[in-house]
């Protein structure tokens, strides 16, 4: 039942009330009832207009606006600032996203081992078809609309004092066959050292296992150990939570 059957409903109740109160038909009260009806009818009516809302993005002027900037911007969305987007300059955008990924070259061994990017010789076809060639052998085929190398892209994160800092994002184009087995193998990995861990608590009462699932876990640590003075946190530098 909508609100306008509710109040229709609840203008008849009334008007049986009323004419037995007042000891009269009900008829009597038939022109009030009605004119009433058709008034709160005609107002619930025009609260139901849906305001005419004009796209802006579908203006020509205002498109081929949008193209010319874009011609000497990126826009890109920001960091924990859900729907507000970010015009940088290409240059800076480059310069920033060239910085964080910081690779080297491959015949320098010490900087090699020292960051998350490495400078390669092969081409993109050469890497395509090495995963291909990789995967076969544990029978394990790729889907034509995944033999592409991840995109590379950088979002700033804006602050009161505003820094060049941002977070580099990955759209990954990994087989979903191959990525859900392992993600299979690492779950079952994650177990078992789970429990190899428990036996050792149980006989030296040292927790070795630092690996949450989710925060929960955190919160029944903190109220299982209630002896905690000392606590720090840390956080990873070239470690990316959207590669698998």
């Amino acid at each position: 039942m909508d609100k306008g059957d509710s109040i229709v409903t609840g203008i008849d109740e009334c008007k049986k009330v009323w004419s037995n109160k007042e000891h009269v038909d009900v008829k009597v009260m038939n022109e009030w009832s009605c004119t009433l009806k058709e008034k709160i009818s005609k107002i619930i009516k025009s609260k139901h207009i849906a305001p005419i809302c004009k796209k802006i993005l579908n203006d020509k002027s205002v498109r081929t606006e949008l193209m010319e900037l874009q011609k000497k911007f990126v826009f890109v969305p920001t960091d924990k600032a859900q729907n507000n987007i970010a015009i940088i300059c290409k240059k800076f955008y480059l310069d920033s996203l060239l910085k964080e990924v910081a690779f080297t070259d491959t015949k320098n061994t010490e900087n090699k081992n020292m960051t998350t990017y490495v400078l390669q010789d092969i081409t993109q076809q050469d890497i395509i078809t090495k995963h291909i060639k990789d995967l076969k052998s544990f029978k394990i085929t790729i889907p034509d609309e995944q033999l592409k190398l991840p995109f590379l892209f950088w979002i700033p994160k804006c602050t009161n004092n505003f820094q060049n800092k941002g977070i580099l994002l990955h759209l990954i184009r990994v087989p979903k066959n191959s990525s859900s087995i392992l993600t299979k193998i690492l779950k079952l990995i994650y177990k078992s050292h789970k429990v190899y861990c428990k036996a050792i608590e149980s006989y030296t009462g040292f927790n070795f296992m630092w690996i949450i699932q989710n925060s929960l876990e955190l919160h029944q640590t903190f109220n299982y150990e209630s002896k905690i003075n000392n606590l720090k946190t840390y956080d990873f530098s070239t470690l990316y939570t959207s590669i698998p």
